[in-house]
């Protein structure tokens, strides 16, 4: 369109796309998908029916970002991909096209299906472990969730108590620690003939179930004296007091480390530069922040206009007339109540008889 113009050009803003105009919305203000001087702002589609919108397809497994932050190739919602293209709370999205990962991390306060607890913290000693497996004498509830001891003989069968007669006696089936007193029975903590494996109680997701009979992931061990399950780490499924396990546990980006805890990855605070550009351990794509996929999130300068911090963005942002000013506001235009460049009036709003797009009309004066 030949040096930059100073006023809109004769028919921009009528609603009516010429042929030297890439779109005409009907006005002359910058910020809607359409400039003050009728040119396409980035990252928008204007077609032939108005109004102008973002350009791009969620779900088509490409990664477009902004404003997708995921494409996991569907629109449906659950997956960890929402029908937004927003990561959702509780997966990692790492590869475009491909399925996001359950991503389980301990201390977060949400209770995952790996874990027998989270309070929100990895404190040892208040009734959920470090490794949110629940503590012995202690009963866990809600998400995040709220822990207190059990107390053997208030009639409360909580925790890990086979049993709770209400009583501290002996003899009566149910012990003073509350396990249950019976020979040739599960839940008894003794190791009997018939038995794969004997806990103590009668709760499963501890390795060993309510019917004593070995879960998958765990290693149990032991004989008639004690015996005891452990998660199985390194087997490759994510287990109770496991973040994750990938088989391998190197510890490398978005890996699992020894232990299956999760290694450097995004989210964790800290900016990997091979990796990543940002990561402030929320990435909740919050304005001036970062994005589910540790890139800067909605900010000035990256072609979206994010409302209401912003009422311009064409990635320049540099004052030019039609267009963006710094710090993303609107610069110069037809309609701001002053007289720019070769504009003949401004009436700071609509049109007069007078002032019709900011040049002087035939009228009686």
């Amino acid at each position: 369109m030949g040096d930059a113009p100073t006023a809109p050009p004769y028919g921009c803003g009528d609603g009516a796309r010429d042929p030297d105009e890439e779109c005409d919305d009907g006005n002359v203000v910058p910020g809607d998908g359409c400039s003050g001087v009728c040119t396409i702002e980035p990252n928008i589609i204007c077609p032939n029916e108005y109004p102008c919108g973002i350009r791009n397809i969620c779900g088509n497994g490409v990664l477009s970002s902004p404003p997708e932050w995921c494409d996991d190739a569907n629109v449906d919602d659950g997956d960890g991909c929402s029908g937004e293209c927003y990561v959702e709370q509780g997966y990692w999205c790492r590869v475009p096209g491909k399925a996001c990962e359950p991503r389980h991390v301990c201390g977060d306060g949400v209770v995952e299906p790996t874990e027998q607890c989270d309070d929100g913290n990895r404190v040892f000693g208040d009734g959920c472990y470090e490794n949110c497996l629940l503590q012995a004498g202690f009963a866990c509830s809600g998400s995040p969730s709220q822990c207190h001891p059990t107390t053997c003989g208030d009639g409360k069968l909580e925790g890990d108590e086979a049993c709770d007669d209400a009583n501290a006696v002996a003899g009566d089936g149910c012990s003073p620690e509350c396990v249950e007193e019976c020979d040739d029975c599960c839940g008894n903590g003794v190791l009997e003939d018939g038995e794969p494996c004997e806990d103590g109680n009668h709760r499963d997701g501890d390795g060993c179930t309510a019917d004593c009979m070995p879960e998958d992931g765990y290693l149990c061990f032991g004989d008639e004296v004690g015996f005891s399950c452990r998660v199985l780490c390194g087997d490759g499924q994510v287990g109770p007091g496991e973040e994750c396990d990938d088989g391998v546990e190197l510890g490398g980006y978005n890996q699992c480390e020894p232990g299956c805890v999760l290694g450097p990855r995004c989210g964790d605070g800290v900016v990997q530069p091979e990796y990543e550009t940002c990561d402030d351990g929320v990435n909740q794509n919050h304005y001036g922040g970062c994005s589910p996929a540790c890139t800067p999130g909605p900010r000035c300068g990256d072609g979206f206009t994010q409302r209401p911090e912003e009422t311009c963005d064409d990635m320049l942002n540099d004052g030019r007339y039609g267009t963006c000013a710094p710090g993303c506001v609107l610069g110069p235009h037809c309609g701001d109540g002053i007289v720019n460049g070769s504009e003949q009036c401004d009436t700071g709003g609509e049109d007069t008889a007078c002032c019709v797009r900011c040049m002087e009309a035939n009228c009686l004066r």
